[in-house]
């Protein structure tokens, strides 16, 4: 029997999670919410291959979409967001390529308030190699594919059970060791407090089976914690305390206790700060399957340089989020900093502290023009290599709305890597126009 390529896999296991979507939607699919943007964009790099010696400009012209649809019905719910890009190198540095991306949930109440079955997919670029520059040679496409049922059990009119059991595969493009089967099952035993709080006891259990035995170790995973929410209108909370073990089969066992807290207070209507933090197992799939792809993104060639690490391998995370939002009539400002310590199980090569700062800023100049910028900075330091490296990219553009369906933009970009390697420095400059439809 012919072998089945990495990509081959992983195109069939989107297909088919998009074909399974659209099945089960297509009873209620005039009451979808549907909302997308068309758009071309023109971009030119002083720098396509970040290389510190031997620069490339590249031109590129990338048509695309982005679209986010939503549903809530009686039986059905769903939420998704994607984008998608056709990148033609016009310099034929790189093969041209479509790029995507798609974070999607679906809910299906089988008996209402007794039996739902839930959907999500998850689909992200991410790097190959994480110590090599992001650049389009240096991409693969991540999917994870988690479906389950979830039993809900009323004990009494403030304490009820729940039971889930999820199956997900996890694929990628070009890291084989990455592929995998995991099954998780979890009960937890829920307590209304009152009418804002809410107590859990919650048990979770994990199998992850990778496809590649020689390269990766399956193990399991069992978590024990207990779960306080307080929801007011402008204050939520949520906050994790327990312990988890970790089995190597056939190798070593490891057990770490288990915190979570996240905190979102809404000062006003404009105004919010969040506040999150971490100390747990976790992998390169959970890790994805958490992320959220961001709208706001312009159109561009970049990936991520803060990206996961892809890998078979689960480590210890200790992580701490901040985040101020305030978006008025003529001012929107977004300042996000982070800082995680990941220390890996099996092989310490990649253990590593990842730290930075994001600030956006949005200016209305008048109904129908906003200027926008922002600047990050991430310092990213390899503990058994001594590498460190510190990116830095600054971005500045303007956004002219022409009619309530069509708009366009225009931006300068420059991102910069500093790193302790030689060789491993560049700096980067791209100047992108684009016109969009936005139904």
């Amino acid at each position: 029997m012919k072998p089945v390529q990495p990509g081959a896999r992983l195109q069939h296991t989107t297909l088919c999670t998009a074909l399974a979507l659209g099945l089960s939607l297509a009873p209620v699919a005039k009451a979808v919410e549907l909302d997308y943007e068309i758009s071309t964009g023109v971009i030119h790099n002083s720098n396509i291959i970040l290389s510190e010696t031997e620069e490339i400009s590249e031109t590129t012209i990338a048509p695309g979409v982005d679209f986010t649809l939503s549903h809530e019905g009686r039986n059905v719910d769903l939420a998704g967001r994607g984008s998608a890009r056709y990148l033609y190198y016009t310099g034929d540095t790189f093969d041209n390529e479509v790029r995507g991306e798609f974070s999607g949930h679906m809910r299906w109440r089988m008996l209402p308030e007794r039996l739902d079955f839930v959907v999500e997919d998850y689909l992200s670029q991410q790097p190959v190699d994480i110590l090599s520059p992001v650049t389009p040679s240096n991409t693969q496409r991540i999917n994870i594919l988690i479906g389950g049922p979830s039993l809900y059990l009323n004990f009494s009119d403030r304490t009820r059970g729940q039971f889930d059991v999820r199956y997900s595969r996890s694929e990628a493009e070009e890291t084989a060791e990455f592929d995998a089967d995991r099954l998780n099952a979890a009960f937890r035993l829920l307590h209304e407090l009152g009418p804002t709080s809410l107590a859990s006891v919650n048990v979770e259990s994990n199998r992850i089976e990778f496809d590649n035995a020689g390269a990766s170790d399956d193990y399991d995973r069992l978590d024990g914690y207990v779960n306080f929410q307080r929801h007011l209108r402008q204050l939520d909370l949520s906050a994790d305390l327990g312990y988890s073990s970790l089995d190597v089969v056939d190798g070593d066992s490891y057990s770490s206790p288990l915190a979570r807290l996240s905190l979102a207070w809404r000062f006003s209507s404009e105004t919010s700060l969040e506040v999150s933090g971490s100390y747990q197992f976790s992998d390169a799939a959970q890790s994805l399957a958490a992320t959220a792809i961001d709208p706001d993104m312009p159109i561009g060639t970049d990936i991520d340089v803060s990206g996961v690490i892809v890998s078979s391998d689960p480590y210890e995370q200790r992580r701490f989020d901040l985040r101020y939002g305030h978006a008025g009539v003529r001012h929107g400002f977004d300042a996000t900093a982070w800082h995680e310590r990941s220390e890996y199980i099996e092989a310490n090569d990649f253990d590593n502290d990842n730290s930075g700062v994001y600030l956006g800023y949005t200016y209305r100049i008048n109904p129908l023009l906003d200027l926008v910028a922002s600047v990050d900075h991430q310092r990213r330091d390899f503990d058994v290599t001594s590498r460190l490296d510190k990116d830095t990219n600054y971005s500045v553009g303007l956004v002219k709305r022409f009619t309530r369906h069509w708009s366009a933009r225009a931006d300068l970009r420059r991102r910069s890597r500093d790193s302790s390697v030689q060789g491993f420095s560049y700096d980067d400059n791209a100047v992108s126009l684009s016109l969009v439809y936005r139904r």
